[in-house]
């Protein structure tokens, strides 16, 4: 039994626990300060159960009207009440506080990304031209759907990618920060039912043995092709020392999650998570280097967009968490610097100022990294150029 946040992004985590004398649920102290001292915003908290398996529905018995707030002081209000699921949600309301954006103008990054996509490179330090009599060529890919995407054969994306490649492995909403830590010897998520499917299991493996390079040493990829998604934008768990998880969608469906109570959570846009990510990129390039893909690496410069649009009447509207998308577009701007300030010998795909939009249409759903069906075209068409 445990507390976690009604976003599921969100990695806000407490245990809890029950006096079978008293029969009542306590959070401990450590947790109540955690929870009303913690967070920047309003934290929307729900009651989840659980065995070690599987997760388990409960349903509420008697009225709750009586608690609806139960703690208040002169910048909290700690309130229950019940949700349309029939769940039990607390909420924190903290009074006149705002989330801290961070200052947008970092004319440094900018110019350097804009210097290198532009600059003029020593013919040397060029890929050689595939010959299309190569075709298809073999890639992998570490990343998520802002380069994963790009190779889907559905009529929406890119119905004859095969002609041109053939993704032999794929690494998805994985974090640099979390595949260069350590391996994490917890056999339990072996046996929990949510992340043993093979649509999550094939993803989730790699965060607990950190196996990637093994995996990519297997398939011998021409190419490998990156994105800096989920290390822009998602929490790294600490376990212990040099132990991370990747806060990935996988992990905030699970009920794995509720072991993340206690650990450290390390959020982009932290020096600490700058400096983290710089490390395990140099690791990870000397990875790349001891088998000579240093020069055959791309990397997608995608970015989360503003606004979407309704292709029928034209109409574009910004998304809601506009503030939101434009800090974590900066962050992933500063890791694309450092990547690319790292391996000079890396190419970069830029879509930062791409004219497509997010397409509430798009067949992965509605999402500010969900775009039109051109974007992923003009994506392949650049990759092409840069190898065939």
């Amino acid at each position: 039994m445990w507390l976690e946040d009604c976003n599921r992004h969100i990695p806000n985590v407490y245990s809890l626990s029950i006096d079978s004398i008293t029969n009542c649920i306590y959070i401990n102290n450590d947790g109540i300060n955690a929870l009303l001292n913690g967070a920047v915003n309003d934290v929307r908290l729900k009651l989840s159960i659980s065995d070690d398996y599987i997760r388990m529905p409960y349903e509420i018995a008697g009225d709750f009207e009586n608690l609806h707030e139960i703690y208040k002081n002169q910048s909290h209000i700690l309130s229950i009440q019940i949700n349309y699921n029939n769940e039990i949600i607390f909420e924190v309301i903290k009074k006149g506080q705002k989330l801290d954006i961070l200052n947008f103008e970092d004319k440094e990054t900018e110019d350097f990304l804009l210097t290198f996509f532009n600059k003029k490179t020593d013919l040397s330090a060029q890929p050689q031209k595939v010959n299309t009599e190569r075709l298809p060529l073999n890639v992998a890919v570490f990343g998520t759907c802002f380069s994963r995407s790009v190779f889907k054969s559905d009529p929406f994306f890119n119905p004859d990618y095969k002609r041109f490649y053939h993704v032999a492995y794929t690494a998805f909403h994985n974090s640099v920060i979390s595949v260069m830590s350590e391996p994490i010897e917890d056999k339990d998520y072996l046996s929990i039912k949510d992340l043993t499917t093979d649509e999550v299991f094939r993803y989730i493996e790699i965060e607990f043995k950190k196996d990637f390079f093994n995996r990519l040493d297997k398939v011998k990829p021409d190419y490998l092709i990156m994105d800096n998604y989920i290390d822009a934008s998602r929490s790294i768990i600490q376990l212990s020392d040099n132990k991370y998880l990747t806060y990935n969608t996988y992990f905030g469906r699970s009920i794995y999650k509720r072991k993340f109570a206690n650990c450290k959570i390390i959020n982009p846009g932290t020096q600490e998570h700058e400096n983290l990510y710089r490390l395990s990129m140099h690791n990870f390039i000397g990875e790349l280097k001891k088998r000579n893909l240093e020069k055959n690496f791309i990397l997608v410069g995608g970015r989360f967009c503003e606004s979407k649009i309704d292709e029928e009447t034209g109409r574009i509207d910004n998304w809601a968490n506009f503030d939101w998308i434009r800090w974590s577009n900066k962050i992933w701007d500063k890791l694309d610097k450092i990547l690319l300030k790292e391996m000079p010998s890396a190419k970069y795909v830029d879509m930062r100022n791409t004219q497509w939009k997010s397409d509430p249409r798009n067949p992965m759903g509605q999402s500010p990294s969900h775009y039109q069906s051109g974007y992923y075209r003009e994506v392949l068409n650049k990759i092409n150029e840069l190898i065939l």
